[in-house]
């Protein structure tokens, strides 16, 4: 089979595979996405001609978007270094020599911030222990992806791809531990619910699961795995080889619960609609895509418009603590209203006698 590589724009490579398909690999590791900027939309291109467009955000939770300096009593806040802000992205080159084994070009790795949640409110409180202000739980004070609601999610870490043939597309991803569901939701301009893409338009997932250093056998070959119902990846059972220290082996077949998963999921793609793509209570690592299309319709297909990018994210320098009536002296600590002096009330001083 001939194989013709094209060099392109954004370090793509193009592979004619056959008259029909043509097969695009885009990826981290070739220099596609960056880690300074936290929305990014890039058009993959043919030529002058873009064959997807492909958004990715990572929202850090306010409190990471910038280094910690100190705190502030008499304000009731903290005070970061706004002239150094922490990275939204974390590139990571490890676990690469397995994923590599799948699609050569999945050699680097983006994670992600912030989980994807549907709302956009964080609240403060004071640790008392650091003497400073803290988020409370996220998860509390946020709504999460559930199937057949009305929303999408506004904030955190998640993937968007818009094809602009029918197709399959091939993601690299990283899924953490706690056993939590990986969603593509197809959305048309037309969709007023979202669901997550049936299980039967996954044709392919392959990976390791990080029961024994992410391998199935010596030979790093990966799991060839389904898409169960519940979009747990984990929720199958595996065989794997198991090392007790010894040069002895152990081949064990069990479920990999709530073991991070490391592979490539293939589904089912189709012009004119875009694909979100994330872990509703949990950030992803993102490798790259594999678009395989027919190319007699990308020739015919009209041109794809610039992505949107979304315009992310809350300057943690700005963020108030929520009024609340906790009362606090001035070296930052809680009191009750038994104490008699200056106090902080509210982010204003108060004299209790």
């Amino acid at each position: 089979m001939k194989k013709i590589f094209t060099l392109i724009s954004m370090a793509f490579v193009a592979m004619s595979v056959n008259a029909q398909e043509t097969t695009q690999v885009f990826s981290v590791g070739n220099g596609d996405f960056n880690t300074t900027d936290k929305a990014q939309g890039i058009q993959v291109k043919v030529g002058d001609k873009a064959c997807a467009n492909v958004v990715i955000l990572s929202s850090p939770y306010p409190d990471d978007e910038y280094q910690f300096d100190s705190y502030d009593a008499t304000t009731q806040k903290n005070v970061y270094d706004t002239t150094n802000p922490i990275a939204p992205w974390t590139l990571q080159d490890i676990e690469n020599q397995y994923l590599s084994n799948i699609v050569s070009d999945f050699t680097k790795r983006l994670d992600g911030k912030g989980n994807p949640f549907l709302t956009d409110n964080f609240e403060w409180e004071y640790d008392s222990d650091k003497k400073r202000m803290k988020l409370k739980d996220c998860n509390t004070t946020n709504t999460v992806f559930t199937a057949g609601g009305d929303k999408l999610p506004v904030r955190g870490m998640y993937i968007k791809a818009t094809p602009i043939v029918d197709g399959k597309l091939k993601v690299g991803v990283r899924i953490g531990n706690g056993g939590h569901p990986f969603y593509v939701i197809p959305v048309e301009s037309s969709s007023t619910t979202f669901n997550p893409l049936a299980p039967t338009e996954f044709t392919e997932v392959k990976g390791y699961f990080n029961n024994n250093g992410w391998n199935s056998g010596a030979d790093k070959t990966p799991f060839t795995l389904t898409m169960p119902e519940s979009y747990i990846i984990q929720d199958q059972d595996v065989t794997y080889t198991e090392y007790a220290g010894t040069p002895d082996e152990k081949v064990t077949t069990a479920k990999p619960t709530k073991q991070a998963f490391l592979g490539t999921i293939e589904f089912n793609v189709k012009s004119g609609v875009t694909y979100w793509i994330f872990s509703p209570k949990s950030q992803i690592g993102f490798y790259g895509f594999v678009y395989a299309y027919d190319q007699a319709a990308f020739d015919a297909a009209d041109p794809l418009p610039t992505p949107e990018v979304p315009t992310a994210i809350e300057a943690v320098k700005d963020v108030q603590p929520k009024a609340d009536g906790a009362i606090y002296n001035l070296a930052g600590q809680k009191v009750d209203k038994s104490f008699k002096g200056i106090v902080l009330k509210n982010g204003k001083k108060v004299v209790i006698k």
